[in-house]
């Protein structure tokens, strides 16, 4: 019995990179597992040397063209235009090499969570017929989603489910899903590794910022995203003392948030007051945002680097798991996250941090209290892994 970890999208997504790093973590705490990763982008993961902890293969292999599951596949797209069957075709000889006894985690954290995708279902379909357990990990998934009836009856197939987030869960429960656990996400337990940019951000002295092409692309106006961002920094320039460090936390070609963060760098660069932070593995990223005072974030995954490091943080966020995980450490989402489709005037972001800056203090002795304990409380997963990698051996 293995566990086979999918709907990986690969490690230059960092977010994604930490969800497996701290599962490979969980696993060695219960014995000696070592978790096969089915990749998306099996090259991405070798450079972060996720090979050191996995087995990493491609999701994907070759089907011969008129086999019977590639009939099967043309048809349903052609008659039904049920493109998820071809979508997902080149899976199927990847998940027969799994034996029947290997458990299926399916890792990808907000696959379920914006709209309804049949990919998603027709592979979470493929691992069941294949007669594997199936786990959903650490997700997060809109209320109103989880309602949809293909999507809640897709959720009631998965022997377990781990949410991350309380507003999650609680949806769940409500529409009568039982095998679902409250877990914070495994990224909070995410160790810290120093690079060659470590020493360039002082704690006193820097506020990491981190902006998204989805953040700007989820707000109806394009620009009014970058308008925001462009006047904090000039507030933070004019009135405070504080230098800014842009941290990308996502580096796909094609969702690049260095890419998104340029026109920043470019237009303050002359102040000798911003950094431009280069690319990293998860850890070293980490290491790098704890070092900042504040921290202002639209990668959920460089927040959780921030919350777990004590950074007072203040996230824009555009789904349920940005709300959610403030909720469940301040008690409310209020003033800890800035809904992108909220943003109405270029002044938004400002007032937002103004409100954090006022707070350091308080926000300091609130994590004092509580991240303790919450991060202890990751480790119930450890629970989750026993029961269905060694109870049902």
């Amino acid at each position: 019995m293995k566990p086979i970890l999918y709907s990986h999208g690969g490690s230059k997504n960092h977010g994604c990179e930490a969800i497996v790093r701290t599962f490979a973590i969980e696993l060695a705490n219960v014995g000696p597992f070592v978790p096969t990763l089915v990749s998306m982008r099996a090259s991405d993961d070798r450079l972060y040397q996720l090979d050191a902890i996995s087995n990493i293969i491609d999701h994907a292999s070759t089907i011969k063209k008129w086999s019977i599951d590639f009939i099967k596949a043309y048809l349903m797209n052609r008659i039904f235009q049920k493109f998820e069957y071809l979508d997902c075709l080149q899976c199927i000889n990847v998940i027969k090499q799994f034996k029947t006894s290997d458990v299926a985690f399916s890792i990808g954290g907000d696959n379920y969570s914006y709209h309804l995708d049949p990919s998603h279902i027709y592979l979470h379909d493929l691992y069941r017929k294949h007669g594997m357990k199936t786990i959903l990990w650490a997700c997060s998934i809109n209320p109103e989603l989880v309602k949809h009836p293909k999507i809640l009856a897709d959720l009631k197939n998965f022997d377990c489910i781990t949410a991350r987030e309380s507003i999650t869960y609680s949806a769940m429960l409500n529409c009568g899903i039982k095998n679902v656990y409250l877990i914070p996400d495994l990224a909070f337990i995410l160790p810290k590794q120093t690079c060659d940019q470590s020493n360039l951000i002082t704690k006193s002295n820097f506020i990491g910022i981190n902006l998204s092409p989805l953040v700007i692309d989820y707000n109806k106006s394009h620009s009014l995203i970058l308008s925001n961002y462009r006047q904090l920094i000039n507030y933070v320039l004019a009135k405070t003392d504080y230098k800014i460090a842009l941290i990308p936390h996502v580096v796909w070609d094609h969702n690049d948030d260095r890419k998104a963060m340029q026109p920043l760098y470019d237009e303050f660069k002359k102040t000798g007051r911003i950094v431009q932070i280069h690319d990293h593995n998860c850890m070293e990223l980490k290491d790098i945002i704890a070092r900042c005072r504040f921290f202002i974030g639209a990668r959920t995954h460089a927040t959780i680097a921030a919350y777990s490091s004590c950074v007072p943080t203040l996230a824009l966020g555009y789904s349920v798991k940005a709300k959610g995980i403030a909720k469940d450490i301040f008690g409310t989402y209020e003033n800890y996250v800035l809904p992108v489709q909220s943003i109405k005037s270029a002044n938004c972001l400002t007032e937002s941090f103004k409100w954090m800056q006022a707070n350091e203090q308080s926000i300091l002795e609130h994590y004092e209290k509580v991240m303790p304990s919450y991060i202890e409380s990751v480790h119930k997963s450890q629970e989750i892994l026993k029961q269905y990698l060694i109870t049902n051996e």
